[in-house]
């Protein structure tokens, strides 16, 4: 599922003066409450069908055992239909089906193509990271320009197609779900004209190659799309966060209380350089980049090899176009004063030595650390650091220090 093999390979009448004189308030209230009924049926939400699945541990492939596994459940949900016979719904197919999983394994390592690809809404719950595991089976919504995406509370394991989670043209939602991608996949979650939105995620361990690939990867060629990312940690791959917008679209990007660390380029990545943001515009004026980073740690960003790019906690590259960065209470420890590893680059040619046309603009609302210059000139107000060299020795390691994903202390 990486970006050359995406998923489309998607509600009696009485003559006694008293009694009319009695009936005529009754009326009244009569009415009175059936406008309000009426009010209620009007603007009310409508409850919408919807199926719901109870999987079994083992594999996730469809087999004629009287077990139902959770490729036979997408099956049924795509078709709308029970195709498969030993999978059995609870509530009719509708616009909101859901997947619960079990206590346990589900192994896609059976299901031929390692792809599990909806292509109706659907929802998928598990009991808890760590406890509902799905391993080598990578799961996405082709929307065609609807449907949403939703999985929470579990941990997938394994490379799959090259990602964990992915959508195009549909809206995805990501919560509380561990991705360890176990050095053989490049991109935990994976979307292309769609809306994003992670929280409370642990993205990890990928092979560190592929063309400019993040732990997350969001395209936008056909649409404007919006990602949010909050409390989620990047680890162990090439780029954090990677974002890249063309054919004169946008991406407005709000990332909050992350962190960004363990990240290494190498020879076979697009640049050669790790990075924890990195933000991408195409050869269009009107492509467009906004983001905004609030409360993010970034630290142990660096080189496996030299590559032509240093290795930075921001990296962004316009052809053309306008990236917009604000930036609050951010800490860049990443720079350590060479040339190779910096918090900020901004190429002025492309790799090829052509000129990059793009328009930055860099916004500070206060109270970002950086360990070295490279922000001096961009984040300038008086509660701004920058050159705090012994700014990467106070962190700690990456663990667990009470949240919902590792941290550094």
């Amino acid at each position: 599922m990486v970006k050359n093999n995406r998923y489309h390979t998607r509600y009696t009448s009485s003559n006694n003066t008293n009694n009319r004189t009695s009936i005529i308030p009754l009326a009244k209230e009569l009415g009175f409450a059936l406008f309000l009924l009426a009010t209620v049926l009007i603007f009310s939400p409508k409850s919408a069908d919807a199926a719901t699945f109870n999987v079994a541990t083992g594999s996730s492939a469809t087999n004629a055992d009287s077990i139902c596994q959770l490729e036979e459940a997408i099956a049924n949900i795509n078709d709308g239909t029970r195709t498969n016979a030993d999978c059995i719904e609870t509530g009719a197919y509708g616009t909101d089906d859901t997947i619960n999983l079990p206590v346990g394994t589900i192994d896609g390592s059976l299901s031929g193509s390692g792809l599990a690809l909806l292509n109706n809404s659907t929802k998928i719950i598990g009991q808890g990271r760590g406890v509902s595991v799905v391993d080598d089976l990578a799961i996405g919504l082709f929307g065609n320009g609807t449907g949403v995406l939703e999985v929470s509370n579990l941990t997938m394991t394994g490379g799959g197609e090259g990602v964990g989670i992915g959508g195009i043209e549909a809206d995805v939602t990501v919560n509380n779900v561990d991705i360890d991608l176990e050095g053989t996949g490049t991109t935990a979650i994976y979307t292309e004209n769609s809306n994003l939105t992670v929280r409370d995620s642990y993205l990890h361990n990928s092979d560190m190659s592929g063309s400019g690939m993040g732990l997350i990867s969001v395209y936008a060629s056909s649409t404007n799309v919006t990602v949010n990312v909050e409390r989620t940690t990047f680890a162990q791959g090439s780029r954090g966060i990677n974002l890249e917008a063309g054919s004169g679209y946008k991406i407005d990007a709000t990332i909050k209380n992350s962190t960004f660390t363990d990240l290494h380029g190498d020879a076979n990545s697009m640049y050669q350089s790790g990075a924890g943001i990195g933000l991408f515009l195409g050869n269009n004026a009107s492509n467009q980049i906004n983001y905004i980073t609030i409360n993010n740690t970034f630290s142990n960003i660096t080189n496996t090899v030299a590559g032509s790019y240093p290795a930075t906690a921001i990296f962004e590259y316009a052809e053309d176009g306008t990236i917009t960065h604000t930036a609050q209470n951010d800490l860049y420890a990443v720079g350590d004063g060479s040339s190779d590893t910096v918090n900020y680059f901004r190429p002025a040619l492309s790799g090829s030595g052509d000129p990059l046309l793009g328009t930055f603009t860099t916004t500070s609302n206060g109270g970002n650390v950086s360990s070295d210059n490279s922000f001096s000139s961009y984040l300038t107000q008086s509660s701004d650091k920058h050159n705090q060299t012994s700014l990467a020795s106070f962190l700690g390691v990456l663990t667990d220090n009470g949240g919902k994903v590792p941290t550094l202390a």
